[in-house]
């Protein structure tokens, strides 16, 4: 390891032992050497210009035609996508909505595809009314990654007359914490009354929870992306065992950054990691494991965790969505 000088000060960061981790040989990383065989990435995600088919709705939930559907339910759609996924972009309130059928009242909805682009998700704002009927309609204003418009699609559902499921016995609610704005995160974990939480670019958050629930002020490091060189994908957060309130000992995985649409900053192959950091800024880190595979999209390395037996366990996603390549998912074929 480097030594690093700060505000004057020369500081060799002493790397712990962890249990349940194996020492390392000679200093090396364990690493997933990419085979000889594998198809280099220019070559693995070709853009999709060769249109195979229509990309239309195969099945959405609730049913068409449903009823007694819970007021805070959204609407997911299965869709079928021969010449690659959906173009997130052209998933908007004017193509993609739901009206109150007796009046066409638009109703106020957040939308959102998968990471493959092979779905269609509406989650309304707010609880729908109750004892009433809703048309849910994606227009050929939807596309795909080709261009090519969607079979416009329609279906409608009642709510039921009691609203929520008096069956339910335990519900979260959705609490706006105004030190949270701006970030999109996708790993959070919470230990010794702090909540770690790492971003899809790769910064690093560490809030104290309050008494109430609520998160105080974070410190906000840079230390995996200087780490790496550039943005990175925070896919899991643990806390070692040996970690204390005033020792933090974060483990996390990570990937390189990808835009989720093939031919639009594809996940690189080969990127994924399992990485320790230490120090009571959360200044150090040291990579433990590199040359991980993932795919065009997001399948990737997983969140880690620790057993019972104090080692470290991670899943490791497929390289595609189904097992074969296909052309939503880059083309790009499972590989040790």
């Amino acid at each position: 390891m480097k030594d690093q000088t700060r505000r004057g000060r020369k500081v060799v960061p002493a790397r712990p032992s962890w249990p349940g981790v194996e020492a390392l040989e000679s200093r090396q990383l364990y690493a997933a050497a990419p085979s000889a065989a594998a198809v280099p990435l220019a070559a693995a995600v070709p853009q999709a210009t060769q249109i195979v088919g229509t990309p239309r709705v195969t099945k959405v939930t609730p049913l068409a035609g449903a009823t007694s559907v819970q007021v805070d339910s959204a609407i997911a759609c299965d869709v079928s996508v021969p010449n690659g996924g959906i173009d997130a972009t052209t998933l908007t309130s004017t193509t993609v909505f739901l009206k109150r059928t007796a009046d066409g009242l638009l109703i106020p909805a957040v939308l959102n595809t998968s990471g493959g682009g092979d779905a269609i998700v509406l989650k309304p704002e707010n609880p729908l009314e109750t004892s009433t009927s809703y048309t849910f309609t994606v227009t050929s204003g939807v596309k795909d990654l080709a261009g090519v418009a969607f079979t416009p699609f329609t279906s409608t559902l009642t709510t039921s007359a009691t609203g929520i499921d008096p069956n339910v016995k335990y519900r979260f609610e959705q609490v706006d914490l105004p030190n949270t704005h701006g970030q999109q995160f996708s790993a959070v974990y919470a230990r010794d009354n702090y909540l770690y939480a790492g971003t899809l670019t790769g910064m690093l958050y560490r809030f104290p929870i309050n008494a109430d629930g609520t998160l105080g002020d974070p410190l906000i490091v840079d230390t995996v992306i200087k780490h790496a060189g550039g943005p990175q994908f925070i896919t899991g957060i643990t806390v070692s065992p040996q970690s204390t309130p005033t020792n933090h000992i974060l483990w996390i995985s990570r990937t390189g950054t990808s835009g989720l649409q093939v031919g639009d900053a594809e996940g690189a192959d080969w990127t994924g990691a399992i990485s320790v950091i230490t120090g009571a800024k959360m200044d150090t880190m040291v990579d433990e494991v590199v040359h991980l595979p993932r795919s065009v999209r997001d399948h990737l390395t997983n969140q880690l965790s620790f057993g019972p037996d104090k080692k470290l366990y991670f899943g490791q996603a497929s390289n595609s969505a189904m097992g074969a390549p296909d052309v939503t998912w880059g083309n790009r074929a499972e590989h040790l």
